[in-house]
């Protein structure tokens, strides 16, 4: 958890600069970079988790509960950021705007995962998207948050949601090397057969990992049976001849299915 006034202001620049950054590098930075200074006394109870000032706060008609700061970040934005779910659930409770987006496009479900349920429970909406096109569903895999991951999916999230940069969820985290997530999302319905639409030639899942060389992950794709002979035959055109050996001696002879 990043606390509002932790670290020198080198570091806050750094952090600053990673978190308005694509998710892939690194993803789901938790907490906001904030000084204490910066925000007014509503704004710095949430984000430290104050739930009594909070609810003293509130009990004055002056603190407009949806006001935003420099940053567009209203205080269950700076709430969920840092995972302090009763000021989360005391500021939802009091009708804070949930569907609301701060200066990169992130709505406070997508800022931070832990407070999928409580936010989903109460009406938020699930496939949003921030300034770089990315949904809930792309930071919950991508940070390997099975549980909310699924919980979008229940509240009928977009599974097949691309990016700006083209990305589903799917490709985002065979590129993580993520075993995990990517079985869960398999297992969930996922198109492995949907392209990255911004490269000149397709990227399917299976050519995600093959190219990557992440044989988990190809292992678990080719247990789909859906492909035949597509993986071999990239991997010897790529060159990745030990991968093709490996794939073909043990993933084919398995050939079981997820189940």
């Amino acid at each position: 958890m990043v606390h509002p006034d932790q670290g020198n202001p080198k570091q806050r620049e750094n952090q600053k600069s990673r978190s308005s950054s694509s998710i892939l590098t690194p993803p789901n930075i938790p907490g906001y970079c904030t000084q204490c200074k910066d925000l007014g006394k509503l704004y710095k109870a949430a984000s430290v988790g104050g739930l009594e000032k909070v609810q003293h706060h509130l009990q004055y008609k002056k603190h407009d509960l949806d006001k935003r700061d420099k940053e567009h970040r209203t205080p269950l934005h700076l709430a969920c950021a840092n995972e302090y779910l009763d000021v989360v659930s005391l500021l939802v409770v009091k009708k804070s705007k949930l569907n609301i987006w701060d200066n990169e496009n992130k709505s406070p479900l997508i800022k931070q995962e832990q407070c999928t349920t409580i936010l989903l429970e109460n009406t938020a909406e699930s496939s949003l998207m921030d300034i770089k096109k990315n949904t809930a569903i792309h930071h919950g895999a991508c940070g390997r948050n099975v549980p909310s991951v699924n919980k979008l999916i229940e509240h009928k999230a977009n599974i097949e949601a691309q990016n700006k940069d083209g990305h589903t969820p799917l490709s985002l985290v065979i590129t993580k090397n993520s075993p995990e997530m990517v079985t869960n999302l398999l297992k969930k319905g996922t198109d492995m057969n949907v392209s990255d639409n911004h490269l000149s030639y397709s990227r399917m899942a299976l050519m995600l990992a093959v190219g990557g060389e992440l044989i988990g992950i190809v292992n678990l794709l080719l247990q789909q049976d859906i492909y035949g002979l597509t993986a071999e035959k990239y991997a010897i055109c790529s060159g990745y001849s030990m991968l093709m050996i490996f794939t073909h001696t043990q993933f084919r002879k398995k050939g079981s299915k997820l189940q």
